[in-house]
């Protein structure tokens, strides 16, 4: 199974565990922002954030892996897409990258980040949580949102992308997951925000 098609899966059996239900005031705190206007959501979870910023009236567009990731908020995205190459440039005024970078290669992430710095207006935001740690990067890591990735080597991928950091959080401490749960990789982890700009 490709991480495409396990994506599809989790999403198409709503799997508790990898399609994540967080809402508007936990991103918002963790990422340091106050979202309005034109919104590209990264990750579509369950659709909670995506339903609460729509009732905030914000114009909202959405990227996933799959298809059936739109499903629960088709009615609720002006545009949605697969490929980061199809994003419009210059574009949003904000966009939402939460909990998806530790389920992406340094490479996917970096052709991810290129696209998506080009489609920010020229003062717009791209707020990204990630997780430091022991270091993952295999499949099977990907899938379990393992990926771990030092502030470094972030600032290396987004300077790589066109974008630079203007803003970085606190550290926010993760313990490992309940035995069984999260079996083979160690969960202890520091989660951060940050903000990027175009440069």
């Amino acid at each position: 199974m490709d991480l495409k098609q396990w994506w599809d899966k989790a999403h198409k059996e709503n799997i508790n565990r990898w399609v994540s239900d967080y809402g508007k005031t936990k991103i918002h705190k963790l990422l340091n922002v106050d979202v309005k206007g034109t919104v590209l959501i990264i990750g579509t979870g369950r659709g909670t954030y995506v339903k609460e910023m729509f009732k905030d009236d914000c114009t909202i567009d959405a990227m996933d892996i799959t298809e059936s990731a739109f499903d629960k908020v088709n009615q609720y995205l002006r545009n949605k897409f697969i490929f980061p190459c199809s994003l419009p440039e210059s574009e949003y005024d904000y966009i939402i990258h939460h909990l998806v970078a530790q389920h992406m290669s340094d490479n996917d992430l970096l052709i991810q980040l290129k696209e998506m710095i080009k489609s920010l207006k020229s003062n717009g935001i791209l707020g990204i949580q990630f997780s430091e740690g022991k270091k993952y990067n295999d499949l099977e890591a990907q899938m379990k949102g393992g990926v771990r990735r030092t502030i470094k080597i972030m600032n290396k991928l987004i300077r790589k992308a066109g974008g630079e950091i203007v803003w970085l959080s606190e550290g926010n401490h993760q313990y490992e997951a309940p035995k069984g749960l999260h079996d083979p990789i160690k969960y202890y982890c520091e989660w951060y925000g940050i903000q990027v700009k175009r440069v």
